[in-house]
């Protein structure tokens, strides 16, 4: 008989910053773990997706940030500069508010 996979993830808490307004949303997530006794896997926030302001403008619109102060045409687009570089942050904290991520100003 195949071994199913199983599928464990994690609740975390992200607050994103619009690093030119200074302005943050905090909003709850889920990321997958290996097992309950390991870190969540960050990679896409360090490295994957959810790491440039393309798709960080999606869940910052999704969390009632202000987008009268987003760059025009950030939706869909990525700009110059992500890893936190750009338009955005990212903390990412466990449900005990242990930091396990920041990038940008949060570093």
């Amino acid at each position: 008989m195949a071994q199913q996979a199983v599928n464990l993830t994690v609740e975390v808490f992200v607050t994103l910053r619009q690093n030119s307004t200074g302005a943050e949303v905090t909003f709850r997530d889920e990321v997958a773990v290996e097992s309950l006794d390991e870190s969540p896997w960050m990679f896409n926030y360090e490295e994957g997706n959810w790491s440039c302001d393309c798709n960080r403008v999606l869940d910052w619109e999704r969390a009632g940030g202000d987008m009268s102060a987003v760059d025009e045409g950030t939706d869909g687009v990525c700009l110059q500069g992500d890893h936190g570089t750009g338009q955005f942050s990212a903390l990412i904290k466990d449900a005990n508010g242990k930091k396990l991520f920041g990038d940008g100003y949060f570093l």
